[in-house]
């Protein structure tokens, strides 16, 4: 099984282009994934009504599940900020993950933005995750660029065209 996770920044990417990702990514190969920092993100976007019930239209639609690192409380966050996920929800962190967020972890900024999160966080997130997975964003900058950079699983998007090739296809030709 292999995991795609999904970048904020892409759902009107998808929307725009009326791109099926479980047409893409059948779900006997693939598993459709978010990291739970992007659930604090999206609060504090403003999206119109119309993207809104696209995203929790196709975030159910598609199965897309949500990983959380497993984590106990940190009384720093009120209990609808916090990142991880106890003993039901949340999964054991690899090693190669948490040498990739702590290499980077200087860099992301000191004030809690209105999501609750901190400047970079949920891409930092991401770009963990592209260590061992596929990474779909537009975001050229910050710690998914860096990811990038290192050869992990990041595919920008930006560059994508339907009528040359399917996103699989465009997918697999990046990775």
């Amino acid at each position: 099984m292999e995991y795609i996770y999904i970048d904020s920044n892409v759902w009107n990417f998808l929307y725009e282009n009326d791109i099926d990702l479980k047409k893409e990514f059948p779900e006997n190969n693939y598993e459709l994934r978010i990291v739970g920092e992007q659930i604090l993100e999206n609060r504090a976007i403003s999206h119109d009504p119309t993207l809104e019930k696209y995203i929790a239209n196709r975030i159910e639609l598609w199965e897309i599940k949500i990983d959380r690192i497993f984590g106990f409380f940190n009384n720093h966050h009120s209990t609808e900020d916090q990142r991880v996920g106890g003993y039901e929800d949340g999964r054991y962190i690899g090693q190669d993950e948490k040498a990739l967020i702590l290499s980077y972890k200087g860099r992301v900024g000191d004030t809690k933005r209105k999501s609750g999160l901190y400047r970079n966080e949920a891409d930092l997130s991401l770009a963990a995750r592209s260590v061992h997975s596929i990474v779909l964003t537009l975001d050229t900058k910050g710690p998914l660029k860096w990811a990038k950079q290192q050869g992990l699983l990041i595919v920008d998007l930006t560059d994508f065209c339907q009528e040359q090739c399917t996103l699989k296809a465009y997918v697999e030709r990046k990775c």
